[in-house]
C-alpha cells in the first residue's frame, strides 16, 4: 500500500568486514540507517517519484546507532545475501513502554527481497513484535537496473 509503507528510512550502503568469530575479516556489506527527521510522510513516495527527494537535505535525517546497521553477507552457493543485525542484542526499540531488540533477517537475490523483524526480549529472546507469519516478501514489478552507473572496479 503505497500510502503507508512498512518502511520509511534513508540506508547507506558501506563496505565493511566482520569482526567477530571463525568468519571475522571476511569481507560484507554493511547498511547504516538514517530516519528522516521532519515530516517523514512527505517523502514516501520518493521512490516512485524522485523529483520528491529534491527537498530531503542531509540535516533532516538522523543517523541509527552502529548496533542496528544490517550486515548482509554473500553466499555464494545460494547466489543471495543473508542479512541480519548486527549481532549483540544492543539495537534497543521501546515499543509501547517495553524494551526490546531488534532481531532482523534478510534474505535478498535477483528475484526476492524478503525481511523479517522481530523485537525480542533481551533477558529472554522471547518474541515480543513484529511478522508474527513470517517475513514480509517483496517481488520487483519495476527494475531500475540502468539507473544504477556503473563504476570501474
Amino acid at each position: 500500500n503505497l500510502s503507508s509503507p512498512y518502511k520509511t528510512s534513508i540506508v547507506k550502503i558501506v563496505p565493511a568486514a566482520l569482526t567477530e568469530g571463525d568468519d571475522a575479516g571476511k569481507e560484507v556489506m554493511e547498511l547504516v540507517n538514517y530516519k528522516i527527521k521532519d515530516n517523514p510522510d512527505d517523502f514516501w513516495l520518493g521512490s516512485h517519484e524522485p523529483e520528491i527527494l529534491g527537498d530531503l537535505k542531509p540535516d533532516n535525517l538522523v543517523k541509527l546507532p552502529e548496533c542496528c546497521n544490517t550486515v548482509y553477507e554473500w553466499v555464494d552457493w545460494e547466489k543471495r545475501y543473508k542479512g541480519y543485525t548486527r549481532p549483540g542484542k544492543k539495537c534497543i526499540i521501546n515499543r509501547k513502554g517495553v524494551d526490546s531488540y531488534l532481531d532482523s533477517v534478510i534474505s535478498l537475490d535477483a528475484e526476492r527481497y524478503s525481511s523479517w523483524d522481530v523485537g525480542r526480549n533481551p533477558e529472554n529472546d522471547e518474541y515480543l513484535w513484529g511478522g508474527s507469519s513470517g517475513p514480509f516478501d517483496f517481488y520487483p514489478n519495476k527494475r531500475f537496473d540502468a539507473d544504477v552507473p556503473d563504476y570501474p572496479q
